[in-house]
This record gives structure tokens, C-alpha cells and sequence, in this order.
């Protein structure tokens, strides 16, 4: 009797079993709204996911119910991801995918300073899709943080915007990066390719535009 109510017993949460480094491992895999929601399936998932090192963060705003606060909710979850992070943590990949924003200097100014904290953690993979639906006319830019180009341990960058503004540093880009990918919603200028010179390490590069 014992041993058969023994094998009726339900089996425990094995994969809260499992170290930190594992869990945060697999969350790793999940868009970083998802990765949240998992701290409701036990108090010993809360915050693990950005707890170990590295991290990784990807945020695509497309996660979020479309509709007149989209936006507004898509920035808030973001930013308070980050403050979270702070300077704890080492993050591995940072993804940002901002669909169709209508962005404003304030926002700029959170993304700058997204990024900002990244290059700070030790990013190692940095992939930016930003994409302004305003008239193009009226277009609001996004400036480029000058640390970004002489992050030492950024390895792979990809950027697809149509509202991106930079200014390379005239003493050498990128010392680590290895793999480029960038597409220009527009033309590309002399200005431009710059962005492509001085890396000393790059291996794979892939342009995507017209000239």
C-alpha cells in the first residue's frame, strides 16, 4: 500500500531543482517579457533571470497588444528592466525592436541610455531595429552613443533603422567587433561608410541599401 501510494505521488518542480546558471540559461531563450512572467511560477524564479551572469535581453515591442499605449507600456517594461539590471549584471545580448514608433526626443533619450548601461555591462551582442513611422520630414534621430564604438567587448552589432545618426570616432571603431550587419532604410552617404572603417578585428560584414 505504502509503495503504491509512493508511486501515485506527484513528482517535485525539477527544474526549480536545477542552479541558477541553468535556469538562467534557459530563460535566456525567451523573449525578456516572457522571462518575466516566470517569476510567478515560484518566489525562487523571482529576479533569477537577471541574477546570474551573463544575461540576455530582448525586447520586441510586437510582444505588446497593439493600440494607442502600445508605446507607452512597451518603454515603461523596458526601462524598468534595465534600472533592474543596473550594474549588477553582465549582459550578454541586448535586442531592441521598436516597430513603427512615433519616437520623441524623451524616448531617444531612454534608448541612449538603454544602450549606454549595456556597453557598461559588457554587452557582447547588440542588435537595434528602430523604425519611425513619422513623416519622414519631421523625423526625429536617434544619436548613436559615442561608447558604442569603442566597446571592447562588443562583438556583434546589428542595426536596421530608418532614423539612426552617428558620429564614428576618427580614431578607430569597434577594437572587438567581428560581425556587422547594417540596412539603411534610405541612401547610403560617404558619412555613412564610415561607420565601416578602422575595425581592426571584423570578419563578416553585410550591408544592406541603396547608394
Amino acid at each position: 500500500m505504502d509503495s503504491k501510494a509512493k508511486r501515485q505521488t506527484p513528482p517535485g518542480d525539477r527544474i526549480s531543482e536545477l542552479p541558477d546558471a541553468i535556469l538562467c540559461h534557459l530563460l535566456s531563450f525567451l523573449p525578456t517579457l516572457h522571462a518575466v512572467r516566470t517569476t510567478i511560477l515560484s518566489t525562487r524564479w523571482n529576479n533569477v533571470w537577471c541574477t546570474s551572469a551573463p544575461i540576455s535581453l530582448q525586447f520586441d515591442s510586437r510582444d505588446f497588444s497593439s493600440g494607442p499605449q502600445q508605446q507607452t507600456r512597451f518603454m515603461r517594461f523596458v526601462d524598468c528592466v534595465i534600472k533592474l539590471c543596473g550594474s549588477s549584471c553582465n549582459i550578454r545580448r541586448l535586442c531592441l525592436h521598436c516597430h513603427s514608433f512615433a519616437f520623441k526626443d524623451e524616448d531617444f533619450s531612454l534608448i541612449h541610455r538603454w544602450i549606454s548601461t549595456a556597453i557598461k555591462n559588457n554587452v557582447i551582442d547588440l542588435d537595434l531595429y528602430l523604425f519611425s513611422n513619422n513623416n519622414y520630414d519631421s523625423f526625429e534621430k536617434f544619436e548613436m552613443p559615442p561608447s558604442v564604438f569603442q566597446c571592447r567587448s562588443l562583438v556583434s552589432l546589428k542595426l536596421d533603422t530608418n532614423c539612426l545618426t552617428y558620429s564614428p570616432s576618427t580614431s578607430g571603431c569597434f577594437p572587438s567587433l567581428k560581425y556587422l550587419h547594417v540596412t539603411f532604410r534610405d541612401y547610403i552617404n560617404e558619412r555613412r561608410v564610415k561607420i565601416f572603417l578602422n575595425c581592426p578585428a571584423l570578419e563578416d560584414l553585410t550591408v544592406i541599401g541603396n547608394m
